[in-house]
């Protein structure tokens, strides 16, 4: 069996319908399907048993609810497939994803496969995060799939088909990362990355990602800062052992996710948030702080602005010119919808 797709549902019973008939609508089918029902409340765990019912290449494991990562490793721990692909519950595949995947697996036989991803339902626009050509990448030239990974353009693992065998290689502390409930990603992909030796890269839109409002990215949680100051210093950790031309991008890769938790916690309110703006500029101290600033390979202009102010304790003028930058976003998406 070439690919085990993974779900991971939690709740999702609004969405995960059409995420699984998108599944079985695939051109290619030497694949399996393990559902995670990861402690819902809701019907999902009905929808996943009604669909595994009428197809037989489908499994569901029903657990007490313990976050996404342990749902997608006790996927793992299921899957079958030598490649895994996976899928969140509110998303779906393009009908001929797996096979797309197939034919790239057929012709390099590369650890990983990197695709592209689209916010529309006929995937007919593409949004490519990572910066690299099309084509294979092995040897020195993995390095470059790796840089992508530390900078923050290859955070998700929906978004890539993975061999198994290196998913489940022993040594992911999946127990102490159990907490993490913003950027898990980041860390299986880490651990994934240190042991794949090839890569394929193709722009190709073959998954549809759902904005969802109600997701752990789209809105600011206390919790959230724990996270990504796991997140980050992991991403230093495994720079630092990869080599020294790795952190530069290891650090852009932790500003970006610092700048990020201060866009969402300044747009998501106009309550007084300036204990919040202290936890998260003691948070990025203890990471290194000014010295992350500095030694990043590149960020945006707005970010660095956010994070040096921050750095500084200037939390007052963080909010003015974050919500500056917030409105002018606002304009300009209304000005590019007409």
């Amino acid at each position: 069996m070439l690919f085990t797709v993974i779900v991971p549902a939690y709740n999702a019973a609004r969405y995960l319908e059409a995420g699984l008939l998108s599944l079985d609508a695939q051109t290619y089918r030497d694949f399996e399907v393990v559902i995670i029902d990861d402690g819902s409340t809701d019907e999902t765990g009905d929808i996943a048993e009604e669909f595994s019912a009428s197809a037989g290449n489908v499994s569901v494991v029903h657990k007490d609810n313990e976050g996404v990562l342990r749902a997608r490793c006790d996927g793992i721990a299921r899957a079958q497939g030598t490649y895994t692909v996976f899928l969140d519950a509110d998303d779906r595949l393009a009908p001929h994803a797996l096979a797309s995947l197939a034919a790239r697996i057929a012709e390099t036989e590369s650890d990983i496969v990197q695709y592209a991803f689209c916010q529309d339902t006929a995937f007919r626009h593409r949004i490519k995060t990572f910066d690299l050509p099309d084509g294979e990448y092995r040897g020195k030239d993995f390095a470059y799939v790796r840089r992508q990974l530390l900078a923050g353009k290859m955070n998700s693992i929906w978004s890539r088909a993975v061999r198994t065998s290196l998913l489940r290689a022993d040594g992911f502390p999946s127990d102490r990362f159990k907490s993490v409930m913003h950027g898990e990603d980041i860390l299986q992909s880490l651990y994934t990355f240190d042991r794949a030796a090839s890569a394929t890269i193709f722009a190709e839109a073959l998954y549809y990602y759902r904005p969802n409002d109600g997701a752990s990215t789209a809105s600011y949680r206390s919790g959230q800062l724990a996270g990504i100051e796991v997140v980050c210093r992991e991403l230093l950790e495994v720079a630092r052992r990869w080599g020294s031309d790795y952190v530069p991008y290891a650090m852009q890769g932790a500003a970006v996710q610092y700048a990020y938790l201060l866009n969402i916690l300044i747009g998501s309110t106009d309550k007084d948030i300036s204990t919040e703006l202290e936890r998260i500029a003691e948070s990025f101290e203890r990471l290194g702080g000014l010295e992350v600033v500095r030694g990043a390979e590149a960020i945006r202009v707005d970010c660095l602005i956010m994070l040096k102010l921050l750095c500084r304790r200037r939390l007052r003028v963080l909010r003015r010119f974050a919500g500056s930058i917030e409105c002018a976003r606002r304009q300009t998406r209304r000005l590019l919808s007409r």
